[in-house]
């Protein structure tokens, strides 16, 4: 088991393999994944703590694109909530892209984000 699936464990996502396709559901039960329900929707959040990035994540479990501004807190604090999203992004199949000094977007897997601002290397 690698880092990637205890993490995912952790989180309590299934592997990747267990994901049912909609057609794999019985047609009574067929209905939009969360993801599609919230396409489109975009959430702008100012943590303040650490203890914020669950609401990060909560924002990304529902599909849903953050747009993250961090300049409300420290150095120290930036890094480790930038450590555990990095981490939800990657078990969410999901990107981070930095758009300015302390802010940031999270897209989910089903959406393209484009982007004139030249790349620093930082979660590029």
């Amino acid at each position: 088991m690698n880092l990637a699936e205890k993490f995912r464990g952790y989180l309590g996502y299934p592997e990747k393999e267990e994901f049912l396709q909609q057609d794999d559901l019985p047609e009574d039960r067929q209905e939009a994944p969360q993801e599609q329900l919230s396409e489109g929707s975009i959430a702008i959040l100012c943590p303040r703590a650490f203890e914020d990035a669950s609401t990060v994540v909560d924002n990304l479990n529902q599909g849903k694109t953050i747009i993250l501004n961090l300049e409300a807190i420290s150095g120290e604090v930036v890094r480790r909530m930038m450590d555990f999203l990095g981490g939800a992004a990657y078990a969410k199949d999901a990107r981070i892209n930095r758009i300015a000094h302390s802010a940031y977007v999270i897209t989910p897997y089903n959406v393209e984000f484009f982007s004139d601002v030249e790349e620093d290397g930082f979660f590029a």
